[in-house]
């Protein structure tokens, strides 16, 4: 889901991503390469995509040339802002996000991180140099619209602050609520999904539209499967859950018990009796007594906690019924085979 790349190619990169790209655009580039890739952002801003840019200037003055193009791309619907910062050339800083997942680089800006790691930090450097840029304003009297979201990457449920500040408008709206908002304010939302924005404004004269895109990741899941192994099939079978607890299971006395986990996310696993843990792995035992795993997941976008919990039973041929509870709680019958693990 996320990835991070240093490019030997930057412009080349860049000009597959955005043919690539579904939703958003967020660029820090400098003069020469805003000049060199402004007809293809452009044609992309007639596309529907929520585009970002900000412009690295060699000096606090600009071109001719480049207000021509800043003024086209503005037209666009781009939000285009400028910035004069050396350390920005020292440091060879200039990137692209897509979609908010994905990261194309100039340099490696960021070193001994995950992937996911690199992706938060890298939109949290785009909002700290939004801050420091200006917001280009179209020469030709258009309105100006400031419109931001204090995150851009949530998990479902998570509130988004948006907040707005619009100057030389009569009316200010959402495009989906017919109700006009203050020219400056700010509301919160709930996200359950992938979630574009639009702002609009309107005078006696122009109409503007600005949009933000806002990132729904998955929830933070740790997927966890308890396993038993039975000598007569000779293969690990994997245990279901009693009905009145998603965290209890049940194997015989002194059987073998193989755990083993998974997860998509970047992150820091522990078990309170095993320690850290690969983020992919498993723990083999004999089951001597109750077993208690208590799993944390610790991610960049929250925490995730899992217990399971193992009770052993002692089989008693007397009673046959004991025998076909287990078997239930395995998941299998004799024509089924489970899980084959090795």
């Amino acid at each position: 889901m996320f990835h991070y790349y240093t490019a030997s190619d930057f412009l080349h990169e860049i000009r597959v991503k955005l043919s690539k790209c579904k939703s958003s655009v967020e660029l820090l580039i400098d003069e020469l390469d805003f000049v060199i890739l402004a007809d293809d952002l452009i044609e992309l801003s007639r596309n529907d995509l929520i585009i970002e840019l900000i412009i690295q200037g060699i000096s606090n003055e600009k071109s001719l040339r480049l207000i021509h193009l800043m003024n086209r791309i503005s037209r666009q619907g781009t939000s285009t802002y400028w910035i004069y910062d050396p350390t920005i050339d020292r440091e060879s800083i200039s990137y692209g996000i897509f979609d908010k997942t994905s990261v194309v680089s100039k340099s490696n800006l960021l070193f001994d991180e995950s992937s996911e790691e690199k992706i938060y930090n890298i939109n949290d450097l785009h909002s700290h140099y939004r801050t420091l840029s200006k917001q280009y304003i179209n020469q030709e009297g258009q309105i100006e619209i400031l419109f931001s979201a204090d995150k851009s990457i949530v998990s479902k449920n998570e509130v988004v602050k948006l907040r707005w500040n619009v100057k030389n408008a009569n009316y200010v709206s959402f495009e989906f609520s017919k109700e006009f908002l203050d020219f400056s304010g700010e509301k919160e939302f709930k996200i359950e999904k992938d979630t574009e924005f639009k702002l609009i404004a309107e005078n006696a004269t122009h109409k503007q539209l600005k949009r933000l895109y806002v990132k729904m990741i998955d929830q933070i899941h740790l997927n966890v499967h308890v396993t038993a192994y039975d000598p007569i099939l000779d293969e690990y079978i994997e245990l279901q859950t009693d009905e009145s607890s998603r965290s209890n299971y049940y194997a015989f006395l002194d059987q073998k018990i193989l755990i083993y986990w998974s997860t998509q996310h970047m992150g820091v696993l522990h078990e309170e009796s095993l320690g850290i843990l690969n983020l992919n792995g498993h723990h083999e035992f004999t089951l001597s007594g109750s077993k208690l795993f208590s799993f944390k997941l610790d991610t960049v976008f929250g925490n995730f906690r899992q217990k399971i919990k193992i009770h052993p039973v002692i089989p008693n041929r007397k009673k046959p019924w004991l025998i076909g509870f287990i078997q239930s709680l395995f998941g299998y019958s004799k024509s089924h085979k489970g899980l084959k693990l090795f």
